[in-house]
């Protein structure tokens, strides 16, 4: 799409708002979400395990108009993190790799996977996934 056509972003940060909002679109869940899904007792729990699993580099989380988001990905149905997925997250946080920027290359075709999704990746080859998340974030392989 060129700049000038109806729908195009007139910005960069307009074209950062529309990335953030197809990220969004596949799929994330608020604290509530997570607390109907993993069955605690109480928002505050739900709230702590988030705190602790991102801590530990274990779960990414974003922060949307005020709000924590954890992308759905990277979940199992009953809430806990894909095992899998647990060396790639760890990496890019070992590495200051957090936020919107482990969601969008986790998710989005990835140069370092000849144009594979990294955590489609992860479920097939995932010693080619943690070496591919490693070079991402800058880390010895």
């Amino acid at each position: 799409m060129a700049d000038d056509e109806p729908g195009a972003p007139a910005t960069a940060g307009q074209a950062l708002i529309a990335h953030r909002e197809a990220l969004l679109a596949t799929g994330v869940l608020t604290h509530a979400d997570l607390q109907r899904r993993r069955g605690d007792p109480t928002p505050a729990a739900t709230r702590a395990w988030v705190s602790r699993q991102r801590r530990a580099g274990h779960l990414i989380a974003v922060t949307h108009h005020g709000r924590t988001l954890v992308p759905a990905f990277q979940l199992r149905p009953d809430g806990s993190p894909r095992p899998e997925l647990l060396p790639l997250t760890g990496a890019l946080d070992a590495a200051g790799v957090r936020g919107w920027t482990a969601f969008t290359w986790l998710t989005q075709p990835s140069a370092y996977l000849s144009g594979a999704v990294p955590h489609e990746v992860a479920l097939r080859e995932p010693e080619r996934a943690l070496r591919a998340a490693q070079r991402f974030a800058q880390l010895p392989v």
